[in-house]
């Protein structure tokens, strides 16, 4: 399971980090006025303080506090649902219900 977290945790990190990078510069603005999105235009894109980012890295991710990549949402529910099948796997195959091994 460990592996599979690290799977997930390294491009999510990535991602933050590059969020981070881009966060401050107000070139949403721009893109607003380019495009005329709402959304762009109300979007906070404040800088967290470094201590900021390293939270979300390790734990907004993963429990849906992640503030510099919206898009980080899914997350949650992606790890859920990886460790989710682990157990089921794991349960069938001590219940003696799995199906007989393929060649």
């Amino acid at each position: 399971m460990a592996k599979r977290f690290f799977r997930l945790a390294l491009p999510c990190a990535a991602a933050s980090v590059f969020a981070y990078a881009l966060a401050g510069y107000d070139c949403h603005q721009a893109a607003a006025a380019a495009t005329g999105s709402l959304w762009l235009e109300r979007l906070d894109a404040k800088r967290p303080q470094l201590a900021g980012l390293a939270r979300q890295v390790v734990w907004g991710t993963w429990f849906g506090a992640n503030t510099l990549n919206n898009a980080m949402w899914t997350m949650e529910l992606e790890l859920a649902g990886s460790f989710l099948v682990f157990v089921l796997l794991a349960v069938l195959q001590g219940s003696g219900d799995s199906a007989p091994p393929t060649r």
